[in-house]
């Protein structure tokens, strides 16, 4: 499948906790034109905090009595209607850097205001598009837009070492390079082979292997999983 970028630029308007935003229009398969925003940098924890207080406010979430988040979700073809763990605020795969704390949800520190989100499923990372009016990036809108990166800072394999944040074996804040490093994102798409699978796409701060810095490799896994080197970024579609 071939698609051509035929405008990319960037724009930054103010949305919902000041969220930077690209702009991007590619030519499809069909020859159409496909237009959409991407958010500039991988959603930080900053930014997880406000939405989960937000959530919780609104009723959208809720804490249960393992001390999990909790959120609903309105189902596909491989994945049932109903709550699902969005993540953990104890145990191995607690969140490392946000807590819940007298009703609230903060930071635990805050000099990890800035780097990528973790730890979260893809229910989560889904339900916090929503939240926005926004959804997941499908797995080639991701492309487009790194694509547009890698051409404006004119990256060759030379930099990156230098500029991004791959096989450092560990997070970074957020930068205009992360869709080469830092972490992995999840997407709206699944797998051509297993679908029962969500897209993940992009290299992270654990990879070693060269292969994945091509931005059409792709990676895979349950929505239901925890991980610790995934990320992810929204998008929305102009009316």
């Amino acid at each position: 499948m071939i698609y051509s970028i035929l405008i990319i630029f960037i724009i930054n308007f103010a949305f919902t906790n000041k969220f930077d935003f690209k702009s991007i229009s590619y030519k499809n398969e069909n020859d159409s034109t496909v237009s959409f925003e991407i958010l500039s940098n991988e959603v930080t924890n900053n930014q997880f905090v406000k939405y989960l207080n937000s959530a919780l406010d609104k009723g959208e979430i809720k804490i249960d009595a393992k001390n999990r988040i909790i959120g609903y979700y309105s189902g596909d073809i491989y994945y049932n209607e109903g709550s699902k763990i969005f993540a953990y605020l104890d145990g191995d795969i607690k969140m490392d850097h946000i807590i819940f704390n007298d009703n609230l949800f903060e930071l635990r520190d805050s000099t990890y205001i800035n780097h990528p989100v973790t730890k979260i499923s893809w229910y989560c990372a889904n339900a916090f598009a929503i939240h926005y009016s926004a959804m997941l990036p499908r797995g080639i809108e991701w492309e487009k837009a790194a694509e547009y990166i890698k051409a404006e800072q004119k990256l060759n394999p030379g930099d990156y070492k230098e500029k991004i944040n791959f096989n450092s074996g560990k997070l970074k804040p957020v930068d205009d390079y992360d869709f080469f490093g830092n972490v992995s994102e999840w997407t709206r798409s699944i797998d051509s082979e297993i679908k029962s699978f969500k897209l993940i796409k992009g290299a992270n701060f654990k990879d070693s292997n060269q292969k994945f810095l091509d931005l059409s490799y792709n990676k895979m896994n349950f929505a239901t999983q925890i991980l610790n080197d995934t990320g992810f970024r929204i998008v929305k579609y102009s009316k």
